[in-house]
């Protein structure tokens, strides 16, 4: 690689590198992660796939196999958890509170005590 390359690349991982220090959560800076090696390994001459190479070095496995599994695991947790905007998003349905004339039915009742309770009978054996 020539010196003008290599500069280019410094001055790429310089600028990533600040794009990162701006990052608040380890999710959002794994993409800078990801982007800086790859332009390590481009510097230090990994010229055929860097892409792979970079893969491989973080996540241990090959892209091809990995990836599938991740959709996957994605469209399982859609459906089976609610995501903080599917909860901005208008519903199908809008819920609203009842009338305060019907708010008496949805209303529980309190349960009466009774004044004497039944005394417990004896059943004897039909039969026997």
């Amino acid at each position: 690689m020539t010196a003008r390359g290599k500069d280019k690349i410094h001055s790429v991982v310089t600028y990533l590198l600040s794009a990162r220090e701006s990052c608040d959560t380890p999710v959002e800076a794994e993409p800078y992660d990801f982007s800086i090696q790859l332009f390590r390994f481009l510097k230090d001459g990994w010229l055929q796939d860097p892409w792979r190479a970079v893969f491989v070095y973080r996540y241990g496995k090959h892209p091809e196999y990995v990836i599938p599994i991740w959709l996957r695991r994605e469209a399982e947790h859609k459906t089976l958890y609610w995501s903080r905007r599917d909860a901005t998003v208008e519903p199908a349905v809008s819920l609203r509170r009842p009338a305060k004339s019907a708010r008496k039915v949805y209303a529980m009742q309190k349960p009466e005590k009774p004044s004497q309770q039944e005394p417990l009978r004896k059943v004897s054996a039909a039969g026997a």
